[in-house]
């Protein structure tokens, strides 16, 4: 394309699909097909509040749900931690589609489950604090 055109939109339009093809022959390559993961959830206790921490890029609503459900007086939400999984979709984002969901090496329904592991997760450190 390149040897044809200078026009930088025509690049990146030819270029979109190998782009894409690449990283989802990444995700197989790190993930597999099918099947699951287990995901390490952090959770620590300083004084009245609670530290969370996924390896995934979680998208906003799983830090607010966290944060809301808590029982810590005050809860810090935090992606990217001890390690990367991707993108962690909502699962009303998967038939809206684009990039965070046909990169994402998980299915519909993963943020909601790793919603509750994290509250669980803080409920088990409050309870034992007690």
């Amino acid at each position: 394309v390149r040897s044809k055109t200078s026009d930088i939109e025509e690049i990146k339009k030819a270029a979109f699909p190998s782009k894409r093809a690449y990283i989802a022959l990444n995700l197989a390559t790190v993930y597999g097909t099918g099947g699951s993961v287990e995901l390490p959830i952090q959770v620590m206790r300083i004084g009245n509040t609670a530290f969370v921490a996924l390896p995934v890029e979680p998208f906003a609503e799983i830090g607010v749900e966290v944060k809301q459900r808590s029982s810590a007086d005050w809860t810090v939400f935090g992606g990217y931690s001890n390690g990367y999984y991707g993108y962690m979709p909502m699962r009303y984002a998967y038939p809206e589609g684009g990039y965070e969901v046909t990169t994402s090496p998980f299915a519909p329904g993963a943020a909601e489950q790793a919603i509750e592991a994290c509250v669980q997760a803080i409920d088990g450190i409050w309870q034992k604090s007690l």
